[in-house]
């Protein structure tokens, strides 16, 4: 029992850094570019989805992308 309470923990360590890693990614995108990858790579419905996990940190790492994305198509909105 303890051993898959310990790869679960580290699995969500690893998804917390790919959070932070797409956050990052997706901060240093040229405009143009960025408009296609939020368009065609971040689905709205899985980060619904991962939203809803019972991990604080996954949450958090979702909120934190999530939130980029909403700014993001504010943006694009204004601009257009």
């Amino acid at each position: 029992m303890c051993l898959r309470s310990s790869t679960e923990d580290c699995l969500v360590l690893i998804c917390c850094g790919l959070y932070d890693l797409l956050r990052g990614i997706l901060l240093l995108l040229p405009d143009l570019m960025l408009e296609e990858v939020m368009d065609k790579l971040i689905q709205p419905e899985a980060l619904i989805v991962l939203v809803n996990h019972s991990s604080p940190l996954i949450q958090q790492g979702v909120m934190k992308v999530s939130s980029l994305s909403s700014l993001m198509s504010l943006i694009y909105c204004k601009a257009g």
